[in-house]
C-alpha cells in the first residue's frame, strides 16, 4: 500500500481527472468504479487502484521521517507529511505500466498537499518527483 499523505480530509475528487490532464496530458482517463476503486489509464498503459482515506497516526509520520532519512532528494518532504492529518492509502490491483500509477500519485499529492510513502519506505515523492519518473518512462 501507498500512502499519500493530505492536508485535508475533503479532496475535491470531481476535480481528479481534470487535474490528472493538465498535469500529465490529455490521454489521461479517470473512471470511477464501485467501493472506492478508480481505473486510470495512459496510454497505452492502464492500471486499476483502490483509494480509502483515514487518519494520519504517529507510526506515518515515523515512517516518512525514516524515508526522508534515507533519500538525500526527499529533504524537508517529511516535515510537509507531519503537517498533513490524513492519509489516502492507495492499494495497486492490475496495472499494465507504471504511467498510471505516477500520474494518479502525482495527482493525489497535489490534492492533497503532501508527499507519497512508497510502499517499501524507501523515500519521500512529491509532484515534481512523479513527473520525473513519467519522463523517465517515455
Amino acid at each position: 500500500m501507498i500512502r499519500v499523505f493530505s492536508q485535508s480530509s475533503d479532496l475535491a475528487w470531481g476535480t481528479l481527472e481534470g487535474r490528472c490532464r493538465a498535469l500529465f496530458g490529455p490521454r489521461v482517463a479517470v473512471h470511477w468504479l464501485e467501493s472506492g476503486r478508480i481505473s486510470l489509464d495512459l496510454s497505452p498503459a492502464s492500471g486499476e487502484y483502490r483509494l480509502q482515506s483515514r487518519a494520519a497516526s504517529d507510526a506515518d509520520w515515523e515512517a516518512a521521517d525514516r524515508a526522508e532519512a534515507r533519500s538525500p532528494s526527499a529533504g524537508g518532504l517529511s516535515l510537509l507529511a507531519r503537517r498533513c492529518h490524513w492519509l489516502i492509502e492507495l492499494t495497486i490491483g492490475v496495472e499494465t505500466g507504471l504511467g498510471p500509477r505516477y500520474a494518479l500519485l502525482g495527482t493525489l499529492t497535489q490534492l492533497g498537499l503532501g508527499p507519497a510513502l512508497p510502499e517499501d519506505e524507501s523515500t519521500l515523492l512529491g509532484i515534481r518527483g512523479y513527473r520525473q519518473l513519467l519522463e523517465g518512462l517515455k
